[in-house]
């Protein structure tokens, strides 16, 4: 297992948690990786509706930044 707390600069206060897990393989030779992201928020009280929906968008925007994870396993012989 691997653990990463990233801080948000775009998000004061916002928190991205990544975690990879390696499962049992589904076929020879490969890896199978579940990638499990969490984001964390501090929402002050005074916070209004369109507040909220902005800090949600943000978070949005990160999660959906492009990115490419390749495993490659070689076959040992």
């Amino acid at each position: 297992m691997l653990r990463v707390d990233l801080q948000l600069p775009e998000t004061p206060g916002g928190l991205l948690v990544l975690q990879q897990y390696l499962d049992q393989p589904l076929e020879e030779g490969k890896a199978n990786v579940i990638l499990d992201l969490d984001h964390h928020l501090v929402i002050p009280e005074s916070a209004s509706q369109n507040d909220i929906r902005m800090m949600i968008d943000s978070l949005r925007e990160v999660k959906n930044k492009p990115s490419l994870v390749v495993c490659h396993l070689k076959r040992r012989r």
